[in-house]
């Protein structure tokens, strides 16, 4: 039976490592993305020698466009949401566009997604879904309040899910990176990134592949037995 894999996000950094990863586990690979779509298409030459990978172009905001995004892919054995935006700053200076805008993309795009994918899921045992939350939807942080909130929900989400499909097979689970090196986090300076490593105890930055490698895991056959878990990649790291 061939796999078959969506990726949201897939042109940010850690949706193409998880992209990249799949493929290399003989998944077949469906990337969502909003833009960025030039970089994608040399991203694809590099990679698998652009076999096996397909984009779909598809705005997470707008509930059409997660319509048509599950209505032309093909049985799926997995599912992962990478797709996110951040927002900082002090909670009174936030708009209700900015707020609704994270609920939106963190928590009722993957909600509709899997909705519209249920009997496809459902109906298929040993299937997998994978969310991709954060470490401060664990623990909270200052100046990220709605950014951490629904990285919360999301949480919450697996947990509940999770318990809901697992008598048709479906196993979920979510992973909370900690400090990752990618875009999001280069609003940094190096003075704050210095000082946030040196709390980690393992010393370091985590990269894409890290969450990569725990996304492969939590699909694959090894972890047929974990299912609503969060697992942490934080090098050691609590925020």
């Amino acid at each position: 039976m061939e796999k078959v894999a969506l990726v949201t996000g897939v042109s940010g950094g850690i949706g193409k490592a998880i992209a990249e990863r799949l493929l290399k586990d003989g998944f077949y690979v469906y990337g969502q993305f909003r833009s960025n779509e030039a970089d994608l298409i040399k991203w694809k030459d590099q990679v698998n020698n652009g076999e096996n990978i397909y984009f779909i172009k598809a705005n997470l905001m707008e509930e059409e466009d997660i319509k048509k995004l599950t209505h032309n892919l093909p049985p799926l054995t997995a599912f992962v949401h990478c797709a996110g935006q951040s927002l900082y700053g002090f909670l009174e200076d936030y708009t209700v566009e900015e707020i609704n805008n994270l609920w939106q993309v963190h928590v009722v795009a993957p909600a509709l997604i899997m909705k519209n994918l249920s009997s496809n899921f459902r109906t298929k045992k040993n299937s997998s879904i994978i969310i991709v939350s954060s470490i401060w939807g664990d623990v909270g942080a200052a100046l990220e309040s709605i950014y951490a909130s629904v990285k919360a929900a999301q949480i919450t989400f697996v947990k509940s899910m999770a318990k809901e499909w697992a008598s048709s097979g479906v196993r979920i689970n979510s992973v909370l990176p900690g400090l990752i090196h990618t875009k999001m986090n280069e609003t940094f300076s190096e003075e704050e990134l210095e000082e946030i490593i040196s709390d980690i105890p393992l010393g370091r930055m985590g990269v894409a592949d890290d969450v990569a490698g725990v996304v492969s895991f939590l699909i694959s056959s090894s972890s047929a037995y974990i299912t609503g878990q969060q697992l942490k990649i934080n090098g050691g790291w609590e925020g």
